[in-house]
């Protein structure tokens, strides 16, 4: 879970299947002012949603906090919490989508991002880019102004088409993944607020980014730790091998040396017109010829 300084108590988690996503640090980045910047994985497919908590301590300067939740740079849901619900039920909000009206959401799930040559672009919108792969939770404290009648419809016009993107467009980012919209889901009746920003406080007061990618972009980035490389077989104590690398090993060494392995060596025979070096007892070597080759007759010519 994402924690900051900056307001005590709250928390901000992105969860998949009941549980809280594996958050990572990177140790070169220099954070802005008020924000906390964390990298999870994104599996393809998979839903998700955004928790929000706070435990007690959360501090007010107004009559409510507004928070708004940002995917891929659109805004998908602002849930504003009043003060005075805070002391009673503490903060506990979840967003599992974009809202599509008052009544009805659009669920989160992580999709691969294709990337095309032809120069299409995501929803044509290059500004976009900056913020895709990008899950983003803001606090602003406001005060109500009023019940407004305006429809809310952040999500309006969410497509569950697959996201394609031109590799120009990326310039060279490791991104690996964008967010996608499931079937619309009825939700109870939402109450719509006017608000404005107290004065003299920052807008917004705090920001949580998560940025989401692939195991092997985290791993590019090094965000995490890359798999490393075994040693090669001949390098590794043969007490360590199973009965496969085993099997891999003698297969490579037959393969190698097939001579070595298919016969033995032949021994050269001297013959009799053959030089022998040998050692005398100083440890000098001299030469000698090898005697005739007993078995063989002597053969004398007589003129």
């Amino acid at each position: 879970m994402a924690i900051s300084p900056g307001m005590p108590g709250v928390e901000v988690t992105v969860v998949v299947d009941g549980a809280p996503l594996k958050e990572h640090v990177d140790a070169e980045l220099e954070e802005e002012d008020r924000t906390v910047t964390r990298y999870i994985e994104a599996t393809s497919g998979k839903k998700f949603e955004i928790q929000i908590a706070g435990r007690t301590g959360v501090r007010f300067f107004d009559d409510c906090i507004v928070i708004d939740v940002f995917v891929d740079g659109q805004l998908a849901d602002n849930p504003l919490v009043r003060k005075r619900e805070y002391k009673l039920h503490g903060l506990r909000e979840t967003v599992k989508g974009a809202a599509i009206s008052a009544r009805a959401m659009k669920e989160f799930s992580f999709s691969s991002l294709e990337t095309v040559s032809d120069g299409h672009t995501l929803n044509g919108e290059l500004s976009k880019f900056k913020e895709l792969g990008v899950i983003k939770v803001t606090f602003t404290h406001k005060n109500v102004v009023a019940r407004s009648k305006e429809t809310l419809g952040f999500g309006a016009d969410k497509q569950d088409d697959k996201a394609m993107v031109s590799e120009k467009a990326l310039k060279g980012q490791s991104i690996s993944h964008t967010v996608s919209y499931g079937k619309t889901v009825m939700v109870p009746k939402l109450k719509v607020f006017s608000t404005q920003v107290v004065r003299g406080l920052p807008d917004p007061y705090m920001t949580f980014v998560f940025h989401y990618r692939s195991l092997d972009a985290l791993k590019s980035m090094l965000i995490i730790p890359r798999t490393p490389t075994p040693p090669p077989l001949y390098e590794r104590d043969i007490d360590t091998l199973n009965a496969e690398e085993l099997q891999a090993s003698a297969t490579k060494i037959k393969r190698e040396n097939p001579d070595e392995i298919a016969r033995p060596r032949k021994k050269a025979r001297p013959t009799a017109s053959s030089t022998q070096l040998e050692l005398d007892d100083d440890g000098v070597a001299r030469a000698s010829s090898t005697p005739t080759v007993a078995g063989e007759p002597e053969v004398i010519v007589l003129d």
